[in-house]
């Protein structure tokens, strides 16, 4: 971590490989975007924020870097860069695994982009539903691996539960 800005809507920390933005969005869901260079403006079509932002503090510690809300925290370890996600409690609920973050330029018919990976610690008894809708016959989509591209008998959808 190299440096950090807040504004009254979102917390940029800035590393060698690009920036984090951490945007609370209510008391219980957070943002996260990582991108490189300046922070794309997209038409937002998905999250319309009806109500003022939620309250949230910054705790900025010799060893992590805290989002606090009042009833989710994001941590950014300051030596790995890694996120952790914790409830009102303080108990974590999900954490990236250490260098699991990439963001590696591609291009697409032509058209610049980047390809984009993350992988998160998973305890052996969890299970993980979603991405849509397939027919292999696989429910529990743990160590399963999907290519996410829509063709005319299944449905992608990005969405882990």
């Amino acid at each position: 971590m190299k440096s950090y800005k807040q504004s009254a809507e979102e917390i940029n920390i800035k590393f060698t490989d690009g920036t984090l933005s951490i945007f609370p969005m209510t008391d219980n869901a957070v943002r996260i975007r990582f991108f490189r260079g300046t922070q794309p403006k997209d038409t937002e079509l998905i999250f319309i924020r009806d109500s003022q932002n939620p309250v949230f503090k910054v705790n900025d510690s010799p060893y992590a870097f805290e989002v606090i809300g009042s009833k989710i925290t994001v941590s950014v370890a300051k030596q790995s860069g890694t996120l952790s996600f914790a409830d009102n409690t303080g108990k974590i609920f999900l954490r990236e695994k250490v260098n699991s973050r990439k963001l590696v330029p591609d291009t697409v018919s032509g058209e610049s982009c980047f390809r984009a990976e993350q992988s998160f610690e998973s305890p052996d008894d969890e299970y993980l539903f979603g991405l849509g809708q397939f027919q292999d016959g696989h429910y529990n989509i743990k160590n399963i691996t999907r290519r996410l591209t829509q063709v005319n008998s299944q449905i992608s959808i990005p969405f882990i539960y």
